[in-house]
Formats: C-alpha cells, sequence, structure tokens
C-alpha cells in the first residue's frame, strides 16, 4: 500500500477534508502537518474536519508529533467538530490517534467515529446545516 495524504478546506463548508493512509516517515509526516495547517489557514473559525484515517498505520514517535502539530494547530485555529471515518482493521493506528485527540483536547466518543466520508458529511451536515 502507498502512502496517501490530501488535504483540502471547503470554504463554502468550512470544512476541512483530511484522507491519510499508509505508513508515514518522519519528514513525509512534517510534510503532511505543514499541508494540513496551510489548508486550516483557509478556513474561519468554528470549521469542521472529516479525517480519512482508513488504511493509516501507526507512525514513529517523531512522525506522531508531527501529527500531533496539526491537531493542536486546528484546534487553536477554532475547530467546533470533528468526524473520524476508520475502519477496525487500523486498530493500533486508532489507539495512536485516539491518544493524540485526547492530548490536543477533542473528545473520542463514538459519535465522532464514522465508517465512510458519506456517513460522516451526513453527521455534520445534520448538526451543522449552515458550515
Amino acid at each position: 500500500m502507498s502512502n496517501v495524504f490530501e488535504a483540502r478546506a471547503d470554504t463554502t463548508k468550512n470544512r476541512l477534508y483530511i484522507r491519510i493512509s499508509g505508513y508515514f516517515t518522519d519528514e513525509e509526516a512534517e510534510s503532511a502537518a505543514n499541508k494540513a495547517i496551510a489548508e486550516i489557514t483557509k478556513l474561519k473559525s468554528g470549521f469542521t474536519v472529516i479525517s480519512d484515517y482508513r488504511g493509516l498505520k501507526p507512525t514513529t514517535p517523531k512522525g506522531t508529533e508531527q501529527l500531533f502539530r496539526a491537531m493542536e494547530f486546528m484546534n487553536k485555529h477554532g475547530q467546533r467538530r470533528g468526524i473520524q471515518v476508520v475502519s477496525e482493521e487500523e486498530a493500533v493506528a486508532k489507539m495512536q490517534l485516539d491518544r493524540m485527540n485526547a492530548k490536543a483536547g477533542f473528545t473520542n466518543k463514538q459519535e465522532n467515529i464514522a465508517s465512510s466520508v458519506a456517513e460522516a458529511e451526513q453527521i455534520l451536515d445534520r448538526l451543522f446545516p449552515n458550515g
């Protein structure tokens, strides 16, 4: 499986879409965090996030620090709500994400989890119909 990282700001919905899968080296994790931060700056405070982590493999401690840096930036920039798209197969990576989310001050309640991007969009559109 090849590494995938995509970050896209939808300024109409005031929503960030992130897709990350594979195993990232420290340098790749830093580049991904920088790209995410660049997209976050396009959004207004109160933005929502859909993070598709299906296929993500655990990363190194330094790689985790870089991903956490992007999460902290989301929090400081005013993220209102985030939904994680995950599959049960990535249990170790999911535990790593849960720890980073908790450290960043994000909740890890079940309602923040979806099995597809479409499901995550439905949840956020229902909760925040005006973006």
